[in-house]
């Protein structure tokens, strides 16, 4: 059986940069896949549906199709060694964009039965526009989430979800197990793959329909990546107890702090303030958007600045008495 890294090697003697196709091949193995899991079907077919999740491929599958085939036929000698009947080519997957989220909900709760024991526990829970984030309690404890969109295939007369590898592996402690790779879209064409320990965040970033990694993540802290802390933090605000994670009791903390900053005689208290007023915001629109304490506080502290800053302005305004 041949390996991934033997592939890639054969896709780069055939200068992948010279086609688009061939070079989200080779990307995707490069960067998404293991070079030591073997070349099995289902691993070309994994490349063909992350494929068809951007726009870009599902207008050209017929390209996509021929180069995949050639490059697999070009790498083997004969038929023999590798199953091509089980790959289903691009140009031969129904995708289908759905439109309404009670439609989505349906296909991912019959999804889920199919594929999970009767007994399983999960929640589904809206997740944007035209998505849904399936939270599962594992047997033994701990959490798996999986982030649905509204694209699915036709697979013998079922609506399916095309793609379920946006999904992440947490202990029955609520953190991220270390021994498991997560995967997570956190922009529109961004992926983040990594790992996380006490080490901090191991993994690379990916982006576009060539898979080209953009930066590599080396025992990096997971908050100076905060495109995947935050797309983190929303996902776990659905399972994490806010009374007693620290984000969350640090974020009011910070604009509390704020508030009575504005009460003391430091110079530069409003500056101060606007931070906290900052972290606030960003912390409301990427994590909590609907958090009444924080939308309260945010719009104490919005409204203290502002007369503060106005207070300081008028005090400045006024002239010195003349003495004569």
């Amino acid at each position: 059986m041949k390996t991934v890294s033997e592939f890639l090697k054969h896709l780069l003697s055939l200068s992948p940069q010279d086609n688009a196709a061939r070079l989200a091949l080779y990307h995707y193995l490069k960067n998404f896949r293991s070079s030591l899991e073997y070349l099995e079907p289902e691993l070309i077919e994994s490349f063909i549906r992350k494929s068809l999740s951007l726009e870009y491929w599902r207008e050209n599958q017929d390209v996509l199709t021929q180069e995949t085939l050639k490059c697999l036929n070009s790498f083997y000698d004969s038929m023999s060694g590798f199953d091509f009947s089980k790959i289903k080519p691009a140009n031969k997957i129904q995708v289908i964009a759905l439109t309404h989220q009670n439609d989505l909900y349906e296909i991912v709760q019959k999804y889920l039965l199919k594929t999970h024991s009767a007994t399983t526990q999960y929640r589904l829970i809206p997740f944007g526009h035209l998505k849904c984030l399936a939270v599962i309690l594992l047997e033994g404890g701990g959490i798996k989430t999986i982030i649905f969109d509204n694209l699915m295939t036709l697979e013998n007369g079922q609506i399916t979800p095309l793609n379920v590898d946006q999904c992440l592996i947490y202990t029955k402690e609520l953190e991220l197990n270390p021994s498991q790779i997560q995967l997570l879209e956190i922009a529109p064409y961004i992926w983040a793959q990594f790992t996380i320990s006490n080490d901090g965040l191991r993994g690379t970033l990916i982006k576009g329909y060539t898979y080209q990694k953009v930066q590599a993540l080396e025992s990096i802290s997971l908050n100076k990546v905060p495109d995947i802390f935050y797309t983190l933090k929303r996902i776990e605000r659905y399972f994490v107890n806010q009374a007693t994670d620290p984000f969350y009791r640090d974020l009011i903390n910070i604009l509390e702090q704020g508030l009575k900053i504005l009460q003391t005689n430091l110079y530069n208290r409003v500056t101060l303030a606007e931070r906290a007023l900052d972290r606030g915001l960003i912390a409301f629109e990427k994590v909590f958007p609907d958090d009444k304490i924080l939308q309260i506080l945010i719009k104490d502290l919005t409204h203290s600045i502002q007369v503060e800053t106005e207070r300081i302005e008028k005090c400045q305004s006024i002239s010195p008495p003349q003495y004569v």
